[in-house]
């Protein structure tokens, strides 16, 4: 892969100053996914099942996929995405109406 012709004319020093501010984006987009994923975990259970909504970023596949790797980000994300239909369905149980007879 070539790199953009404006890279290659930097200076030694503001290469490797783009790089470690890349490295930092990077890593606080991890940590931010990392985070939404454990929240999510870990809240969404309740929030789906008291207030029918979580309120809480969900995390998306690609955020799986960067914090476990593509085959357990893809265990993950169908782990989480049972638990927000349990969720779902526990809502819609707590507010059904009891059956009169």
């Amino acid at each position: 892969m070539a790199a953009a012709p404006w890279i290659a004319d930097l200076p030694p020093n503001d290469l490797q100053d783009l790089g470690q501010k890349a490295q930092v984006a990077m890593t606080a987009q991890l940590f931010d996914a990392r985070t939404n994923i454990q929240l999510a975990h870990q809240n969404a259970p309740d929030d789906l099942m008291y207030a029918g909504n979580y309120s809480g970023k969900k995390p998306e596949d690609g955020d799986f996929a960067a914090v476990y790797g593509v085959e357990e980000g893809g265990k993950q994300s169908l782990d989480l995405e049972r638990t927000f239909k349990v969720g779902h369905q526990a809502f819609a149980m707590v507010r059904m109406p009891e059956r009169r007879h």
